[in-house]
């Protein structure tokens, strides 16, 4: 049974959730833009996630998942938890599911009014030429640039199936570009010293927008 619960303004919830249902369906975002909330007013832990993929390879939107009512406190405070990758969404319908319970589905209607936020869009590049540096100093140093607003951004070294090194959590501005050095792994650090060259990759991932790769041979 659903209980009527009075929320804080900072909870005004898009998506709504009781046991084992989502309340309200189709569910409407317009403008376009935001970042929506969802609420769970059912006793059963929920979440939200989009059935379709986005350029990450990952759900075009998700939540985290919420914890329900306290059944020891059924009217104490209600929390809500961002619905993250609603603000890149354009005109149009999105089916989304909680993963915890088969068959709990609803869908997101976006609206024309507004506009879709610029979803996150990096390019990367390897800086490092000389591979008797970067295997003396156990540095491999690269280069992300943010088209746009680009957050949690996460880069990975490879040399074939090996692991170099990485670096996450790289927030940067639009039109940003940020240099730094990643730190080799013991073992590849010994294994690019018993190389003539080697062609590494570095690839570079960010939540919600499509992933880049950059390929250099170091000589």
């Amino acid at each position: 049974m659903l209980i009527a619960l009075a929320l804080p303004a900072s909870a005004m919830a898009l998506i709504v959730a009781e046991d084992d249902v989502f309340v309200g369906s189709p569910f409407k975002l317009n403008p376009q833009g935001r970042v929506e909330s969802f609420v769970n007013q059912g006793f059963n832990s929920h979440n939200v996630t989009a059935q379709g993929k986005g350029p990450d390879g990952q759900p075009l939107f998700r939540s985290g998942t919420l914890a329900g009512i306290d059944p020891a406190d059924p009217y104490g405070p209600t929390e809500s938890v961002p619905v993250r990758g609603t603000q890149y969404l354009s005109t149009g319908n999105y089916p989304f599911l909680c993963t915890l319970h088969a068959g709990m589905s609803a869908v997101l209607e976006v609206g024309p009014g507004g506009k879709p936020v610029p979803r996150p869009d990096i390019e990367v590049s390897v800086v490092s030429g000389k591979l008797s540096k970067v295997a003396k100093k156990g540095k491999l140093v690269v280069r992300v640039r943010a088209l746009t607003r680009s957050d949690d951004i996460a880069l990975v070294a490879t040399l074939g199936k090996l692991k170099l090194g990485g670096k996450g959590g790289l927030d940067l501005a639009a039109k940003s570009t940020r240099t730094l050095a990643l730190k080799l792994r013991k073992a590849a650090k010994k294994k690019l010293k018993k190389r003539r060259k080697a062609k590494v990759k570095v690839r570079g991932t960010v939540p919600f927008g499509a992933p880049d790769t950059a390929k250099r041979v170091l000589k």
